[in-house]
């Protein structure tokens, strides 16, 4: 999430450019026009503190039920959450959205406004057949880059996840869910449990992504999720809901990881993982 300081100039190098362009765009937010980067890498979305001040918008504690990292592993501070309308001018409609207050940086001086894939992916599910023609277009890139994404991800889903009964989060909740999935195999899986492309969860609802096994031999697995209420008022989630997309992942021993940064044979160690789910 992270953008380099200066102006933006790259600096030509025998493989092209050091620095490639931003997929920055204009909305207009409470009917002020401001900058924003569409970011399909990061899984949030914020606000600088500055433009809170400016709309006059009321910063929302978060009750230390977040917590966001970097690529570089560094912990994101922030101040709070709160609730804006943003109207995409590419796409000719609003959006409620719910977004993360950080301190401001000279880079959000001049682009306060990051958008992620918790408002990107719901934008294109709700409104992707009316995506702007022109392929210049910054959320046309977005959408593009999340297709190819989801297109990766169907093609190693195994299943999903559903609640077992009703279930109603309080506002600014957490609540850790027992789920239920039906997947059938012959051997030991490693599997990520990931919010559903297909099944948006209700309200402001957000799951926390998780890893978990799945073991031979059994029809159905029970599994817990965390699911985190960020708006102001409670919200049920009805049985049978689907929580969340079993998708099958690759684990890596230690000595495979070592072998690739070092390229010298590690001794074989057994790779001890709890099975339980």
């Amino acid at each position: 999430m992270g953008q380099p300081e200066g102006s933006g100039d790259s600096c030509p190098t025998t493989g092209g450019s050091l620095i490639g362009s931003s997929n920055e765009t204009k909305v207009s937010v409470e009917g002020f026009e401001e900058n924003a980067l569409l970011d399909t890498g990061s899984m949030i979305s914020t606000i600088a503190n500055s433009l809170v001040t400016k709309l006059g918008l009321v910063i929302q504690p978060v009750q230390e039920i977040l917590a966001i990292e970097g690529v570089a592993g560094q912990r994101l501070e922030y101040l709070g959450y709160t609730e804006c309308t943003v109207l995409f001018t590419d796409l000719g409609l609003e959006q409620d959205v719910l977004i993360l207050v950080v301190e401001d940086t000279d880079y959000r001086q001049r682009v306060p406004l990051l958008f992620g894939t918790n408002v990107l992916q719901v934008l294109m599910e709700n409104w992707g057949h009316k995506r702007p023609t022109s392929t210049s277009s910054a959320l046309n890139m977005a959408f593009n880059c999340l297709t190819a994404h989801n297109r990766v991800m169907d093609k190693d889903q195994l299943g999903v996840v559903k609640t077992t009964k009703l279930i109603t989060i309080p506002a600014g909740g957490r609540s850790i869910i027992h789920g239920l999935t039906h997947v059938t195999t012959c051997m030991r899986l490693a599997v990520l449990l990931d919010r559903s492309q297909d099944h948006p969860l209700p309200g402001s609802l957000k799951l926390s992504p998780s890893m978990s096994y799945i073991t031979p031999g059994r029809k159905t697995h029970h599994v817990d999720l965390e699911v985190c209420n960020f708006s102001s008022k409670s919200v049920t989630i009805p049985a049978k809901t689907v929580l969340s997309d079993v998708c099958k992942v690759d684990v890596m021993a230690s000595t495979e990881v070592a072998e690739q940064r070092t390229g010298i044979a590690q001794p074989a160690n057994e790779l001890h993982q709890d099975s339980s789910i």
